[in-house]
């Protein structure tokens, strides 16, 4: 046998070796949920990331917890952002659930998200300064592209919120 055709022959068996290592650890990285993790990650923030510029805010960070089932689903069972805008902070951790509705005008989606834990930071000369959580509960209407909103409420609740950078006081806060 030539040395060209043993050569060929344990290079497609090195080829077909490192293939089925690497569907066998895609495998097992699906099971055991980091590939999950990642793709619903990277899925959220490519559409962030297309919708920010259009924002008064700037997305620090993002993260996605959720089983794939619920995330097909459109429900993130723990969706935590950070935003943005100076003087501070604004980090929200909750569920967040997005349906689809057929309406006159077209498909729209109920945006529910329900943040339990809610922070508002600040930077002082000796780091970041933090308010004492609060819950957050934000709804919206939005179109087939989540340009544009045709409605949208939220509810704050925290027994008081003294935001003194901010010159605010906050006592239970509802808005629509």
């Amino acid at each position: 046998m030539s040395r060209f055709r043993l050569s060929f022959k344990r290079l497609f068996a090195g080829a077909a070796l490192v293939a089925v290592v690497t569907a066998l650890a895609l495998y097992w990285a699906w099971v055991d949920g980091r590939l999950v993790r990642w793709a619903e990650n990277w899925l959220v923030r490519q559409y962030l990331k297309e919708i920010e510029p259009q924002l008064p805010f700037k997305i620090s960070s993002v993260n996605v917890e959720s089983t794939w089932e619920d995330f097909k689903k459109g429900r993130i069972n723990r969706f935590t952002i950070t935003l943005e805008r100076e003087p501070g902070r604004l980090v929200l951790e909750g569920p967040l659930d997005v349906r689809p509705q057929d309406t006159d005008s077209g498909r729209q989606y109920a945006v529910f998200f329900e943040s339990r834990k809610s922070l508002l930071e600040w930077k002082t000369s000796k780091g970041w300064k933090s308010s004492p959580p609060f819950a957050l509960v934000f709804w919206a209407q939005a179109n087939s592209r989540f340009t544009s909103l045709a409605e949208m409420g939220m509810k704050l609740s925290a027994p008081k919120l003294e935001l003194l950078p901010f010159h605010t006081v906050i006592e239970d806060a509802q808005a629509r």
